[in-house]
């Protein structure tokens, strides 16, 4: 819960609060130039929401927008993508000879990554109590997200040493959460499942997409080639942000088939 500066300084946020303002400073400079452009691309998303007359949206509402697709549309999926080459090239996710790459290893990826590990900023929309705490309507919330896999990878090195990641071939019952004053469940969630894409009401929409677009470019990656980690690696241990990038982030890329060249005559 953030509602002052001093609050977010003793939960150790401070810092992931001032980039994200900057962050939407940025993006709202950058759609403000786009809404006074008269040559502005007609295909571009914003245009497409900002010259629609029969619903017409507001400025927060582009802003939100802009926000939405670079954050959770390009460098989550980006980030992720790194993080499986990450696991593979270090060994914490092994592929067997002719096993492709599954919705299951996603999970451990997600699991092991947590790209987003305090996830979004939330607010609260009444008053509620969770675990016996009131959470005033208005408050900013954090999931963190990082614990929540870093707990269930714990527990499964606890009950399995030689395993990588809790619960992800497993069915198990999805408990409910109710909300306060109210027997009728507001949400559902899985607490032995992966939470990268958040949850409640303003979960990722994009989860199913995001799934399926990094699910094809792993799966064809793995299939050339084999991974290894490169040379003259950055340290990036104490790179902080609204994202988490992997401490490796330079690979080699070794194809898996010889490439066969064959020779062709030109005549003139």
């Amino acid at each position: 819960l953030v509602h002052s500066q001093l609050a977010r300084k003793i939960l150790g946020v401070h810092e992931i609060w001032d980039r994200y303002e900057k962050f939407t400073l940025i993006l709202k400079q950058a759609v403000t130039e786009l809404r006074s452009s008269p040559n502005r691309n007609k295909e571009c998303l914003l245009s497409v929401f900002l010259d629609n007359r029969d619903y017409p949206v507001s400025e927060n509402d582009i802003n939100r927008i802009a926000f939405e697709i670079m954050a959770a549309g390009v460098d989550t999926t980006t980030l992720t993508l790194v993080w499986c080459c990450y696991t593979l090239a270090t060994g914490k996710l092994k592929l067997k000879p002719g096993e492709s790459f599954t919705e299951n290893d996603l999970e451990v990826v997600h699991r092991l990554a947590s790209v987003v590990p305090m996830a979004l900023p939330h607010y609260a929309r009444f008053d509620s109590y969770l675990g016996g705490y009131l959470v005033p309507e208005g408050s900013l919330v954090f999931y963190n997200i990082y614990s929540v896999h870093q707990t269930q990878l714990r527990s499964l090195a606890e009950k399995n040493p030689n395993a990588v990641c809790p619960f992800a071939k497993q069915d198990n019952q999805i408990p409910k959460v109710y909300c306060s004053g109210s027997s009728m469940p507001f949400s559902v969630v899985c607490i032995l499942r992966y939470m990268f894409f958040s949850i409640g009401s303003r979960a990722c929409p994009g989860f199913m997409l995001a799934t399926r677009v990094i699910l094809r470019i792993i799966t064809r990656i793995t299939e050339e080639f084999e991974i290894f980690e490169g040379e003259n690696q950055v340290d990036l241990t104490n790179l902080n942000g609204l994202t988490r990038p992997p401490v490796t982030e330079s690979y080699q890329f070794v194809t898996k088939n010889k490439i066969t060249i064959k020779r062709c005559n030109v005549s003139n």
